[in-house]
């Protein structure tokens, strides 16, 4: 295991026979921290030369942490490209085996390691020719895969301490409880519903101890105490959880905030809608009172959040799995993951799985709470959508209003890092349960419930026949006359888009008139209350439509003068709306408009009996090629949906299913249409072989060509996008949904069955089960990926661990102590610091809506933070550097009464020496008037040719500038220096401004920066995404204009580019600096070292420690040294090997080594 803070260093020296133009390279990992990861970005290339070879050796030693597991294998190059990795035998000695094959192993325990090796070339394994740092998908071989957790095998469904639970919470729990009759032995019936988290046959709670957490609804009077008790105990046995709620809390929380409020801005509906539109919420007189009512609301569904989650804190252990379902929840996350927080030891895996769409980003924004929303939907591990184009609008939503950008993982997760977690977006897809389906299909009383449909809806129509028993007599002909059943079923709401279906119904038939006798719109419409006033508007709009569409393509047909017409008062008892006919001789009225009770009114219509050879003489139907039909039937289910299996009986029956939505979550009533479809001739068969069904009622199901049916879906709805063979329409091109209609009212048997064979493979493969456990292994692969527990490559991604705050002090401390017997404990101990985002808390360029003007100038750190590094940087024993990417005129005077402090603006180049690191050289420099601004001074010494590790100190340069006497405005008295590169930056210049200056006339929010010398480009103040669309456009344009210069275009600080000298980064300074401390130690190394940082760009100060380390002499101290590279936030990629969470963190460090320093007794040491 390595030792933290210590580091140890690698010479390889191999013997290999190659030819000429081929290189030898090495890739080496480290294992370390549990996992194996790659110790650089690239292989490292070996060197030779005439006199040396065949001896290849390592230029500079590879620097890792001590007492770390090295792995390494060779390779052979050519022209720059990998040939091939050696294959090493399975039995060498000193090897091992990896998912990604076999290495040669050596332990780093020394400070110095020859390896002394020999690459035979006649070992080479061709197929392995791809270097493991190109692998980006990890295989865990040590940890439980997602199945080892929800396997049967692997864990029983047996409540003990030890075994992992998920726990599902939903709002309301998934059971159907009806009140029993008064005679009955049990007051109440419970049976599961159906719901994805339902519990089934095939379902997770089959193999892994499952339990439900939610609401429950009882109709009918109001429930006892002794019925509650009663009701509680019946559900434990189901692994139900009740939790009760205040009536009024809970209307205010769920039609109040749920239904009111999120339901319409998730939906996409703008809260100036919900005001004045029809679903708004209640009598409100003004906006004021809805903004006010909002308020009030939240505090309910705050409240009825929090209690949820102390019903969960209740049940929940560690190692459990808490799975979160829809808004009504969505602070749920969050508060439990502050009560985790605050155990020991504690830890629970919570999924957050949204149901709905997602709003964009503008939409959502108008929430008042939406930063609150967003903050607890990513204290989840996983959260989930049905689509990726809900995951879109979520990842849009975070990335402008929290700034946190989403990234993919290895294995193509995407993900999104919050402090130190990784938390998974995931979109899952979930189909119909088919065993279910099947079920219902395998019983021919169904098949005699689709006919009955066709019947009642004039679909089919057998005539001369007033009295028939249909299987009386197979052989007697029938005289059956068949049209087209169109059929949909939507939610009583505007965003359903019933009214864009029915005014494309109505154009296909005002184009072809003709078919008003060929074809029958059958539409229900499910009213649950949960939104009076919209469900009260929608079926108010519906009926006058239907009406006026019925009497235009039917003079004898009138509907009967309503009373009123159903709306907030509707109930659940029984009213109906009926058309009258003119009507021949024999024929009877029929209602065209029905709105139904929560009775079974399709199960209410078959045979009396239980047997599917009943008599059906009792009923009449309306006859279909009289011309007084209506060509559209309307009803209404109130407080209730259909069943299964009177569903799968309407699929049977219809020819064409219609989805027109607006906007909406996942409908799975097309994937079971057209699982039916396809099913049903298979079980047709069956069932005329078995002798339940007649060959004359299955010619009556049947149109003329043969049993087919089309799927035709709104672009807008979800399941638009999981189906591939149904055709798309945008229910607001009325005459392009009728065309469409047309298309598929008329589509050949072939072309359905082709279109029904693109989408069965993803219905009968995606089961709620499978769901759930897809779930589950996104959750495992992210307990994979950030425990570390696996002996497995990852790819050239560095692993970050938390940094260890009480070793680093002990470190600290014990610093001074190593280098008493050396030469000295002067300037022993090194800090290395950026300053946007280290020291000073710096806003996310991509939040769009920004509280400054910049992301760091004008503002200095705290108090605290400043009053920590000043008593650092006075300790004679220690070496501050702060590196920035502002000018030295931006900086100001933060710093200013911190002398020792030595400072670099502009990435390092421009700098002032700290008074404890000066030369007296530095004050013997002559002045020169080569910089392009008065106010500074260069030389035109030789150009900097050197990497960040061999600086020479010859191309430094003297600022003395003294703004007090027009030259040193703050009167500290410093000596700034800087880089000379040799660039005529006023020709740079010459050719940047016009190039700048038409990208600053074309984006809002951005402006010219000046900088010292070069020149850069904000776009910090512009829209993020517009703003870095013009930044890469931008600078190709910069790049082409000034290729003859030695000069890029870089983004050095967040949200601008800049022009600065090819060769400068942050690294540059780190290495001077680290150099003038080894020349004022008589080139001895520090013995203690910290340098932090957090954007990419100070990953290069990071290499310079790693740098400084490896180019060190052996009598330099390595032994004694010890040093900690950190970001700040846990950043994959970057070569710093710990993490610190935020700026926050920094300070409380700062802070205890400010009390280390002022009193070293460990007593005195306090990290908050």
């Amino acid at each position: 295991m390595a030792v933290e803070g210590k580091f140890a260093r690698i010479h390889f020296r191999v013997h290999c026979e190659s030819q000429i133009g081929q290189e030898v390279t090495i890739y080496i990992a480290i294992n370390d921290f549990g996992t194996i990861y790659s110790a650089s970005y690239k292989p490292l290339l070996l060197v030779t030369t005439p006199q040396s070879y065949p001896i290849w050796y390592s230029s500079d030693p590879v620097v890792v942490p001590k007492g770390s597991q090295v792995l390494y294998k060779f390779g052979l190059m050519e022209q720059g490209d990998l040939l091939a990795y050696e294959g090493i035998p399975d039995n060498a000695i000193n090897t091992l085996t990896t998912d990604r094959g076999n290495y040669r192993v050596l332990s780093a325990d020394m400070s110095d390691t020859l390896v002394d090796d020999t690459f035979d070339l006649t070992q080479l394994d061709l197929k392995a020719y791809l270097p493991d740092y190109l692998v980006t998908a990890p295989v865990y071989s040590n940890v439980a895969s997602s199945q080892d957790l929800v396997d049967n095998k692997s864990i029983e469904n047996v409540d003990s301490p030890e075994t992992p639970r998920l726990i599902i919470v939903c709002y309301h729990l998934p059971i159907l409880i009806k009140r029993n009759p008064i005679d009955s032995s049990e007051t109440f019936s419970i049976t599961w519903a159906e719901s994805l988290i339902a519990k089934s046959d095939q379902s997770i709670s089959t193999s892994l101890t499952t339990y439900w957490l939610g609401t429950m609804s009882v109709p009918g009077a109001v429930v006892t105490d002794d019925e509650l008790a009663d009701l509680t105990e019946r559900l434990k046995l189901l692994n139900c959880i009740p939790i009760f709620l205040p009536s009024e809390l809970s209307r205010n929380a769920y039609h109040g905030f749920c239904k009111e409020v999120l339901w319409t801005v998730f939906h996409n509906v703008d809260p100036l809608d919900q005001i004045h539109a029809a679903w708004k919420l209640g009598d409100l007189s003004s906006p004021l009172d809805w903004n006010s009512n909002v308020n009030s609301l939240y505090e309910s569904y705050l409240k009825v959040n929090q209690i949820f989650s102390d019903t969960v804190n209740k049940y929940v252990r560690s190692g459990d799995c808490l799975w979160v379902h829809d808004y009504h929840l969505m602070l749920l996350p969050k508060l439990v993951r502050e009560t985790q927080e605050s155990k020991e030891s504690f830890k629970v895996n919570i999924v957050f799985f949204l149901h709905i769409p997602f709003p964009t980003s503008q939409i959502f924004r108008s929430l008042s709470c939406s930063t609150e929303l967003l903050m607890s939907m990513s204290s989840a591990d996983v959260v989930g959508f049905h689509t990726f184009d809900h995951a879109r609008h979520f990842l849009t939503a975070m990335k402008r209003i929290l700034g946190i950008r989403s990234h993919t993982k290895p294995g193509g997760l995407l993900a999104l890092s919050i402090a130190d977690r990784e938390v998974i977006v995931t979109v899952s897809h979930v189909s119909i349960e088919t065993n279910l389906v099947d079920k219902v299909l395998s019983d021919p009383l169904t098949f005699q419930r689709a006919l009955d449909i066709r019947l009642k809806y004039g679909v089919t129509s057998i005539l001369d026949t007033p009295s028939l028993n249909l299987f009386r007599d197979e052989n007697k002909q029938l005289n059956i006359v068949k049209k087209r059943m169109i059929v949909g079923i939507d939610v009583c709401q505007r965003l359903s888009g019933g009214v864009l279906k029915l005014a494309a119904y109505e154009k296909l038939l005002t184009d072809a008139p003709h078919e008003k006798d060929l074809v029958t719109l059958v539409q229900f419409n499910v009213r649950s209350n949960s939104r009076l006033g919209d469900e009260s508007t929608t079926s108010k709009d519906m009926i006058e439509m239907v009406q006026r569409i019925n009497n235009k393509f039917n003079s004898n047909y009138h509907a009967s003068a309503l009373d009123s017409v159903p709306g907030s008062q509707f109930n659940s008892t029984k009213s109906s709306i009926y058309g009258s006919y003119k009507m021949n001789e024999g024929m009877t009225k029929t209602p065209s408009i029905v709105t139904l009770s929560s009775d079974n009114i399709l199960e209410d219509r078959l045979l009396s009996g239980e047997g599917v050879r009943g008599n059906v003489s009792s009923f009449s139907f309306p006859q279909s090629t009289e011309p007084h039909s209506p060509v559209i039937y309307y009803e209404e289910l109130s407080l209730r949906s259909m069943s299964l299996s009177e569903r799968v009986a309407l699929w049977l029956a219809a020819d064409l299913y219609l989805l027109t939505p607006i906007k909406e979550g996942l409908n799975l009533y097309p994937l079971e249409y057209i699982y039916v479809r396809n099913q049903m001739s298979e079980y047709l068969k069956g069932h005329i072989k078995s002798g339940a069904l007649s060959g004359q009622l299955i010619e009556s199901l049947m149109s003329s060509k043969g049993i087919t049916g089309s799927v035709v879906v709104s672009e807008f709805s979800t399941c638009s996008s999981l189906l591939n063979g149904s055709l798309k329409i945008n229910p607001y091109y009325t005459l392009k949904v009728a065309d469409t209609l047309h298309k598929a009212l008329y589509m050949n048997s072939s072309e359905c069955a082709q279109r029904f064979q693109r989408d069965m493979n993803f219905i009968t493969s995606h089961p709620s089960s499978k769901w759930t456990r897809e779930i589950l292994s996104d959750i495992v692969d992210l307990s994979n990926i950030s425990t570390h527990s696996s002996i497995s490559l990852t790819s050239n991604l560095s692993t970050q661990i938390p940094l260890n705050k009480e070793r680093l002090l002990s470190s600290y401390l014990s610093a001074d102590f190593a280098t008493r017997a050396g030469v000295c404990n002067y300037l022993s101990r090194v800090f290395v610091f950026d300053y946007g985002g280290t020291l000073l808390h710096k806003e996310k360029f991509d939040i769009y809506i920004k509280q400054t003007l910049s992301a760091i100038s004008g503002r200095k750190p705290t108090d605290r933070m400043m009053a920590a590094i000043r008593a650092i940087s006075n300790d004679p024993r220690n070496a501050v550097l702060i590196v920035t990417g502002l000018t030295k005129l931006k900086l100001g005077d933060t710093f200013s009464d911190m002398r020792n402090v030595t400072l670099a603006t502009s990435n390092g180049l421009v700098y002032s020496w700290g008074d404890n690191l000066r030369l007296d050289e530095d004050d013997n420099r002559t002045r020169s008037s080569s910089l392009v601004d008065p106010k500074y001074a260069m030389t035109n010494s030789s150009s900097f040719q050197n990497s960040s590790n061999k600086t020479s100190t010859n191309s430094l340069v003297n600022l003395t500038v003294d703004e007090m006497s027009g030259n040193d405005m703050y009167g500290s008295g410093r000596k700034w220096n800087a880089l000379d590169y040799n660039i005529d930056w006023q020709v740079v210049r010459e050719i940047a401004v016009p190039i700048i200056t038409k990208f600053t006339f074309r984006t809002n929010g951005t402006c010219q920066t000046p900088r010292i010398p070069g020149i850069g480009w904000s776009y910090f103040g512009a829209d993020p995404d517009w703003g870095e669309k013009q930044s890469t456009q931008c600078k190709i344009e910069l790049e082409a204009a000034l290729a003859k210069h030695d000069v890029k275009i870089m983004s050095m600080i967040q949200g601008s580019i800049e022009v600065v000298p090819k060769q400068l980064h942050k690294g540059v300074i780190t290495s001077l600096f680290l150099n003038r401390i080894q020349q004022k130690r008589a080139n001895r190394l520090p013995a203690f070292a910290l340098v932090i940082g957090d954007e990419v760009s100070d990953d290069f100060m990071h290499d310079s420690l790693y740098n400084h380390i490896a180019s060190s002499l052996p009598g330099a101290g390595l032994r004694n040294f010890e040093g900690f590279t950190v970001t700040v936030g846990k950043r994959d990629g970057s070569p710093a090997l710990y993490y610190t969470n935020d700026v926050k963190d920094v300070e409380n460090l700062l802070v205890a080594l400010q009390n280390a320093t002022n009193n070293p007794s460990s007593d005195a040491i306090n990290i908050q």
